[in-house]
Formats: structure tokens, sequence, C-alpha cells
């Protein structure tokens, strides 16, 4: 399971009045000593404590803009202090420590304490611990290995609560950086909701490997692995598994076959079993008489229905956003074996790519095309292929990861390398995958629509269909995918 936070770490209740109280405390403290220090050869002045307190408390204060704080309250206490004609050198000392003080505030000091009350890594930090599951509101969304929604658990269902209630007594696993190796394998996914009094944690995603034993938890920016307890394993293996893998047979025996069969083929990559299925298995599904359409790949000659993404679009769109910013050298990483063998989708995102820079008068450079081999999408992937592209002499100011995953990889290797995101490297994914959302800085990235698109394939797959319909007009049905702007991308040269 995957749990999502937004990338704008928002610290808890508890962590907020603890750093208020710590930062009251400290600038009382502050005036205490300079009032303390200057005992000796101060003048008497009436308030003068209060004074103060006034003096540091007018130190600490920032104007802000955007991520810029600019010591405005230093300023105008040092040139109160120069009006004055009592006790200068009292003063300047509480101006001091109020300058210091100032400082200090960039400390991410309600993280920090945050991390004390509740530990990042700890399963029991995203659980509402107070909640009865029977009472308050909670329920489970499954999707399959192409997010696509299975089925939903209630909270009054008893196998759920029980769920939830081992989930919690997950433990963590110290495994580096990085997703633990069961869960590099497409993976199922539990959409928790839930009461909680912290509103990050009201919307979870868990993702799980097949057999429910390990899953990812991602906050802010970091990865968390948690190994679940055996009962759970149980429970999910009952609950869970089969409503994403149906144990369904396909024959094709004749005998065995009727004319209103159904089948509904998921070709994202990576799906299970999507990438095994031949032309040849299709041929003769259709010739024994089954009905099928086929999502994100398809063979035109069968004449069986299809519904695809605009790929070729979606890469024009997410080329398009940068140029428009002002970037001129556009990194692109594309999943295949070369740059003449690179598979159906990531071939029409490229060709997106290649269009958007043709049609602004931008030449397209080979050497910023980075192909990455692999059977399915990979932080990894993204990582490797943006060190190879940071490494040109001539580096690129944007880079288009044509997968939210390779995105992500992307956005740690730019960190390695001290570069900024987006100031000094605009990053663009592709797909939309949840966590998209909570990266920090959240990406930008184009949404496939892929809700769309299944229900579109659900419809075709069960209107009304007969032999002459499939001879004169096959279905072709492609999604038209959407940019979706957020905080990875900004203008070429604005650092911010």
């Amino acid at each position: 399971m995957k749990i999502i936070v937004p990338h704008e770490y928002a610290p808890s209740h508890e962590a907020n009045i603890y750093t208020l109280v710590i930062s009251y405390g400290l600038m009382l403290i502050a005036a205490v000593i300079a009032w303390v220090t200057g005992r000796k050869s101060r003048a008497t002045e009436p308030l003068f404590f209060l004074k103060l307190l006034g003096y540091v408390f007018l130190s600490v204060f920032t104007f802000r803009i955007d991520h810029f704080a600019l010591p405005l309250g230093l300023l105008i206490a040092y040139m109160m202090m120069r009006r004055t004609q009592h006790n200068r050198p009292v003063k300047q000392t509480a101006i001091l420590f109020g300058g210091m003080l100032f400082l200090f505030s960039f400390y991410p000091l309600a993280e920090r304490l945050d991390e004390l009350v509740d530990p990042p890594h700890k399963i029991s930090t995203y659980l509402n611990r107070n909640l009865d599951p029977t009472k308050q509101g909670f329920n489970m969304t499954v999707l399959d290995y192409d997010n696509k929604v299975r089925a939903l658990l209630v909270e009054k269902e008893p196998e759920s609560v029980e769920l939830y209630k081992e989930l919690a007594a997950s433990s963590s696993i110290e495994s580096g950086f990085g997703i633990v190796p069961m869960l590099s394998e497409p993976n199922i996914t539990i959409e928790l909701r839930q009461s909680h009094k912290q509103a990050r944690f009201s919307e979870l995603q868990l993702q799980f490997d097949r057999e429910g034993r390990y899953f990812t938890l991602y906050n802010g920016g970091n990865i968390y692995n948690f190994e679940s307890t055996e009962q759970f394993r149980k429970l999910f293996k009952q609950k869970v598994k089969p409503l994403v893998e149906p144990q369904a047979s396909v024959t094709t025996d004749r005998s065995s076959l009727k004319g209103d069969s159904g089948l509904f083929f998921r070709g994202i990559a990576g799906a299970p079993g999507a990438n095994n299925i031949s032309i040849d298995q299709l041929r003769s599904w259709k010739d024994a008489g089954l009905r099928m359409v086929l999502a994100h790949f398809f063979f035109p000659q069968l004449n069986i229905p299809y519904v695809i993404v605009d790929n070729l679009t979606g890469g024009y769109l997410a080329t398009e956003h940068l140029v428009s910013l002002g970037h001129r050298r556009i990194g692109i990483i594309v999943t295949g074996n070369s740059l003449i063998d690179i598979n159906q989708e990531f071939s029409l995102r490229l060709q997106g790519y290649k269009l958007a820079l043709t049609q602004h008068g931008i030449a397209f450079d080979e050497s910023l095309v980075s192909v990455m081999a692999g059977n399915e999408e990979l932080e990894e992937m993204g990582y490797e292929g943006t060190k190879q592209l940071l490494a040109l002499p001539d580096k690129p100011t944007a880079i288009f990861a044509t997968s939210d995953y390779k995105a992500f990889g992307a956005i740690r290797a730019g960190k390695e390398q001290g570069i900024a995101i987006p100031g000094q490297l605009s990053i663009v994914g592709y797909d939309n995958v949840v966590q998209s959302r909570y990266t920090s800085p959240a990406l930008t990235t184009v949404n496939q629509n892929t809700e769309r698109m299944g229900k579109r394939a659900v419809e075709l797959l069960l209107r009304p269909w007969s032999e002459k319909d499939m001879q004169e007009h096959w279905v072709k049905e492609e999604i038209v995918p959407k940019l979706l702007v957020r905080n990875s991308t900004t203008v070429v040269g604005i650092t911010v």
C-alpha cells in the first residue's frame, strides 16, 4: 500500500502548539537575558522590560514575498532604537537576540517536533488510533493493477474492520531508499478513507504486493516500507485478492464458447498478462466468437474494438508546455531497448515531443533522448535517465519523463546533484498517478483519463453487436489526455 500526504508537509495541531510555546518562550528568555546583562549600566526607564520584550518580538517579525522572508521587523526595531536616548546598549542586545531568533525561524521546528510526536515511519501515525470502525466513517476502495476500481469494502463488514485493525499492527522495515523488491512489480491498491484528527491523513492510498505481505508509504517525498501481520495476509487473500485476480480460465474450444462472451484486456504496460497476449491468441479468440475490447493496445488488422489514449497529443501537450515556459533544451526519457525499438505508447509520446519542437522551430537533438530498458515503469529508470542527461556538456533545463514513476526518479536525481526543481530543472511526468500530487514539488503531469477509458471500454463491450456491425464499422476510440500544471515546472531561468 502507498500512503500519500500533501507535498507541503502540514504539521499536526500538537506540533504547532509546541512550536508556538517554544518560540514565545525563547523570545521571553531573550528579553530576560538582555535585561539581566544590562542591569548594572542601564538608566531608569518606565516599563523598560516590556520595551525590551517588544524589541525582541519586533525583531523576529518578517515580511514575506513569495518564498523570500525579509527582516522588516529587525530594520524597524533598529531604527526605533537609534531614536532613543536611554539604554541603547541594552536595547541593541535585545535586537541582536531577536535577529538570532529570526534566523532560527528558518529551521523547520514544527516538522521536527511532529516527527517526535508521530514518527513518520510508524504506521500508527497515519491511522486513527481512536477510530471505532463500526461507528465512524471508514471505507476501503480496492483498485486492480491498472488502477481500476474493483470493489468497496465498507466499515460495517466484519472482515473490513479486521483488515483495518490488522493494518494498524504492521511493522516498519528498514530498507533504505526506494520500495522493497516485492513492490517493483504491479501492485494492488487500497484507498483508505477515515475519520482522522489530521485532515491530511483522512485519505490514504496503500499499495500491496500480490500476497499482501509488504506495502509502501509515501510521505513528504520519502518512502517508508512496512510488513503486514500474518492474519492480515490471510484476510487479504480471502477478501482483497479475489477482487483483482478472479480465478477464471479462458479456452478456445468452440464447443464451450458463446457468441456473447465478453473479455476486456488491459494493455497498460506492466499489467499482469497484458504483454503476453499475442496476436495469434486474439485471432483465435475472435474466430471462436468471443467478444473483446482492447484497452491501451490494439491490432487494427483484427477488427477488434479498442480504446486507447491519444499518446501523441499527450507528448505534444507536455513538451509544448515546457516550450511555452521558454525552455529550448528539453530532455526526454522513454522506455525501450533503443531509439528505434520503443514500445507503442512511448513511441507516440516521442512523436508528440518531436512535433512540439518542430512547430516552435527547435531542432530535434538525439542526445537529449534517454532510452531506458524495462518491462514496467520504475523510479530507477527516471533516476538513471536524468543522470545521463545531466552529464551532457550542454545540460537540459527541462525533462519530459514520459511517466510519473520516471519523473519521481528524475526529481530525486536532480536533488541529489543540488539542482533546484523547478528553478534550475523543470520536470513533467505522464499518467497522473495519485502520488504525483504529493511529491515535493507537486508533479506537473499529463492526465490520461484512464477512468473515462475504462468506462468507455465497458460501454463498448456491453452494447449490442452483430457480425455485420463488426464487418462494416469496427470501433476505434481515442481518449484525449489533459495537461495538469503543478509545481515542478516554471519559466526558464526563474529560481523559486
